[in-house]
């Protein structure tokens, strides 16, 4: 275990792209928090794959874009998708790659590397985007790949 992902509340959309309708996703999930009595939890944005990075390197797969969010507990509208996150143990990587091909092949690198020292992750993975401003405006990346536990008899 690298860290501890804390519990969020995600508004989430399924991307078109595998993630890289981000930008525009997240806009759109933005502008809708107010009419729902929501706000932003953090500047962070978060691409769910449901599948491992080397799937998503072939096209295979689901994104949903989401953003994490603060107010009541009410189910959007569909596209829209409210989901909980529970804390989880999770290992985190920086990724210095800033183009989706070279961020997943990066990501499945770090998910080969951690298979390789023993480390037991699950298949599904998370993009981590944030706006970073030192000093000017520039984007951090980060893979988060989830800690399987086995549960033994």
């Amino acid at each position: 275990m690298n860290s501890v992902l804390p519990n969020m509340r995600l508004i989430c959309l399924p991307s078109e792209s595998l993630g890289e309708d981000w930008y525009t996703k997240m806009l759109k999930i933005d502008e809708s928090l107010p009419e729902w009595g929501m706000d932003l939890a953090e500047e962070k944005g978060y691409l769910l794959y449901d599948r491992a990075p080397g799937s998503i390197l072939h096209g295979e797969g689901i994104c949903q874009i989401g953003r994490s969010v603060i107010g009541p507990k009410r189910a959007p509208a569909a596209p829209f998708l409210l989901k909980d996150l529970v804390s989880a143990p999770v290992f985190r990587i920086d990724l210095k790659s800033s183009t989706w091909p070279k961020v997943f092949e990066e990501s499945f690198e770090a998910w080969q590397q951690l298979h390789r020292s023993g480390k037991t992750v699950s298949p599904g993975f998370t993009i981590c985007i944030r706006r970073q401003l030192k000093p000017e405006l520039q984007l951090g990346i980060q893979a988060i790949f989830h800690e399987s536990v086995l549960v033994r008899e």
